[in-house]
């Protein structure tokens, strides 16, 4: 294991240059992440490949997927038959593989075709197919301008409030992904309250978002890293998520965070990210294969 490792750390850095990353963090992601079940092999001659499932399958859908984290192919025949015997010892009911929405742990959410154009074509002779492409945004904190809360009916926004959790955390189930989910409940034990924010009708939670590191660490801590954020399906589209966004930004602001970008949404979400001076970062290609 140790010796693959080292193996695998040598491909990825050099194949993916704009997205290096460190031992530690491969072990952390991949090799030590007990919320997937990995796939072996995961290495043949220079070839990595590394593809997991969610141990716990906590969403229906997500029972019949498995994942790639990464792949590094220096030899096509050789890719080729590392990536038939990690379908062999997938269970027999799974149907999908995507590379490489492997929330909450991913590195990219998917294929940047334009920094690594030969990740796109090993895919395709793999018969991925696309199943859409993604933007990642940021902006720059130094000039953004303090905003006020405007009202807006009887909404009310303010940070979370420690006896609030459990009631954030199954509003969180209740709407959204397992995966925001993990995301809130590990900034709710280990972050700052101005980290989240929440917006109420009447002492209802109708929508939140919130901001961390994301990585390293002490990912649960402030940081630049946007996200999650939404609202309850029938509040949307009446400015709430406007609100909530104005006053994470504040707090970041105020935190004395100089950037902030998320790696992933669609181009019609990304039109409210376009009115705050967010602009587009990179893209990405998420790619599918039907066994």
């Amino acid at each position: 294991m140790k010796n693959n490792i080292n193996e695998i750390l040598e491909v990825w850095n050099r194949l993916y240059s704009y997205d290096p990353i460190s031992k530690n963090e491969l072990k952390k992601r991949y090799f030590q992440n007990k919320r997937i079940t990995r796939i072996e092999p995961n290495f043949y001659e220079g070839n990595y490949i590394l593809m997991g499932y969610k141990t716990r399958f906590v969403e229906n859908n997500d029972a019949e997927n498995a994942y790639i984290l990464s792949m590094g192919c220096n030899d096509d025949v050789k890719c080729n038959k590392l990536f038939e015997n990690n379908i062999s010892n997938l269970p027999p009911s799974f149907k999908n593989v995507f590379f490489s929405n492997f929330t909450p742990d991913y590195v990219l959410p998917g294929v940047d075709r334009d920094k690594y154009p030969f990740l796109y074509e090993i895919l395709k002779k793999l018969n991925f197919r696309e199943k859409e492409t993604v933007i990642s945004m940021g902006r720059e904190l130094h000039n953004y301008e303090y905003h006020k809360n405007e009202n807006i009916g009887n909404v009310n926004i303010s940070e979370i409030k420690t006896n609030e959790s459990l009631e954030l955390l199954k509003f969180i189930r209740k709407n959204f992904s397992y995966d925001w989910y993990f995301r809130a409940l590990g900034v709710l034990k280990y972050g700052t309250h101005s980290q989240i924010v929440v917006a109420r009708i009447k002492g209802k939670i109708i929508g939140y978002g919130m901001f961390s590191s994301g990585s390293g660490d002490f990912p649960n801590g402030p940081g630049e890293r946007f996200g999650p954020f939404g609202v309850e399906e029938q509040y949307r589209s009446q400015g709430i998520g406007t609100q909530i966004l104005i006053r994470l930004l504040n707090n970041m602001k105020m935190a004395g965070i100089k950037y902030t970008y998320f790696l992933w949404t669609g181009e019609k979400a990304a039109r409210l990210y376009y009115r705050f001076g967010f602009d587009v970062i990179r893209r990405f290609n998420i790619m599918v294969f039907n066994i």
